[in-house]
């Protein structure tokens, strides 16, 4: 079953069935007669690559035709033409400021299969490249806005020290996803990135997870199994709900911090480890150090670098591009995909409280996409009650930017004890202009320490 999409913009009629061939070399063809059409394929298949026969020098199309491979983001393009085109200059031009290879006439169909084969996936590597830009830059599956900006900050504070993290945040808040962009955004990138989840095992069984067991001989031989942190070699291991750990094992991870080694379970060798510890927990581990249930020096080690991820319900200002985000991944398995929210829907979705959070969130918007019936999506298709007395009083752009900055100010000044200095920092602002903002919102200063 044919597995790679290829675009094929054939203007001329004599010359339809010239890439058929392709049809038995893995190749799904779809077809275009002209550059508005192929713009549609585009849109709606989101081919790899594409092909375009060029017939003559006359290029009357030729500004669509750079408007389409320009709209095409990272599709990779191939020209085939006849040698003689090749010797026109602004055909030479075009192919090489806008083509990424091309093939004359007579055509070699092995030849120009390994061509887009090679092309096809350069495009794929592109486009995931510009996820992940735009995922590092933009924060787009964390957060918006100034609360994307200053959690950026954080993350890449975070990622520059090659010390142990600690993720605090409410279920559903995305604390794996904030962990994986510590990772690739640190020295580490490239290498493994592992996930443990120490409450869905026992003490005995997490040990083994963690640090392996050594072969044994006898009666019952067993060969020695490698634990998560000797395959985490080099990399990144993610220790999600972290004060389900066991006292003991708190102390082997100690050791292994202070001195870079392990044993296996029944071992006697140390085995030299390196790998970088990221936990997470619902909450601050000093409440559960002073239950007893974590150890001092583990909470002062994962203490250092710490991460606040702030809950949904606190930061409505991101919530619409938040979930116009999301909203573009999800396939709608309809004719066109839902273009956005309605007014009381976008309303509904501020004054709800979000227990689940991005979780939450996330779930709604799958259910919304398949129930939607009209053009944008409402209150009913997301599971959500319409807002009481808001559907005729919308707020201006103003106001919404001014309650926006008015939440991200506040959850910060908690968050640092309503340090100003730091808090300033965390904003990326001067603390002239925090104390200025301030004022405009009406928050009092007196109160706020200065260091």
């Amino acid at each position: 079953m044919p597995t790679r999409k290829l675009l094929c913009l054939i203007d001329s009629p004599d010359a339809a069935d010239l890439f058929t061939p392709l049809l038995d070399m893995d190749w799904e063809l779809l077809n275009a007669s002209s550059p508005a059409e192929a713009a549609a394929q585009v849109a709606r298949h989101q081919p790899g690559v594409g092909l375009t026969l060029l017939t003559t020098p006359d290029f009357s199309d030729r500004d669509s035709i750079r408007e389409l491979i320009a709209q095409g983001g990272s599709m990779a393009w191939v020209a085939v033409l006849s040698p003689q085109l090749l010797q026109i200059r602004p055909v030479r031009a075009l192919i090489a400021r806008h083509f990424n290879d091309y093939q004359t006439l007579p055509l070699d169909v092995s030849r120009l299969s390994v061509i887009l084969g090679h092309l096809h996936g350069m495009s794929l590597l592109w486009r995931q490249v510009y996820q992940e830009a735009d995922d590092l830059n933009g924060l787009s599956l964390l957060g918006e806005g100034i609360y994307g900006n200053v959690l950026l900050g954080e993350l890449r504070r975070a990622a520059a020290v090659d010390e142990p993290v600690l993720i605090i945040g409410e279920a559903g808040t995305e604390k794996e996803l904030a962990a994986r962009l510590i990772h690739r955004l640190s020295g580490r990138q490239g290498r493994s990135f592992s996930l443990l989840n120490c409450s869905t095992l026992s003490p005995d069984s997490l040990d083994c997870e963690l640090f392996g067991t050594e072969a044994s001989r006898g009666e019952r031989p067993r060969p020695a199994r490698v634990g998560r942190l000797e395959m985490s070699q080099g990399g990144t291991l993610f220790l999600d709900e972290i004060e389900a750990l066991s006292l003991s094992l708190q102390g082997r991870l100690l050791e292994m911090l202070r001195h870079g080694v392990i044993r296996r379970i029944g071992g006697h060798e140390d085995i030299t480890v390196d790998v970088r510890l990221i936990a997470a927990s619902q909450a601050d581990l000093r409440a559960a150090m002073l239950d007893g249930r974590i150890l001092d020096e583990f909470q002062r080690r994962f203490s250092v670098l710490t991460v606040q991820l702030t809950p949904l319900r606190a930061r409505p200002d991101g919530m619409e591009r938040l979930a116009a985000r999301y909203l573009r991944l999800f396939p709608a398995g309809r004719e066109r995909p839902v273009p956005g929210f309605s007014f009381r829907a976008m309303q509904a979705m501020r004054e709800y409280d979000w227990p689940g959070n991005t979780r939450e969130l996330v779930r709604r918007l799958k259910r919304a996409v398949v129930l939607c019936q009209g053009d944008l999506i409402d209150t009913a298709d997301l599971g959500l009650s319409p807002p009481e007395g808001t559907q005729n009083q919308p707020l201006t752009l103003e106001q919404a930017k001014s309650a926006a900055e008015k939440q991200v100010i506040v959850t910060t000044l908690r968050a640092t004890d309503h340090n100003v200095s730091r808090t300033a920092r965390r904003l990326a602002i001067s603390r002239m202009t925090l104390y200025r903002l301030l004022d405009k919102h009406r928050l009092r200063s007196d109160s706020h320490s200065e260091h």
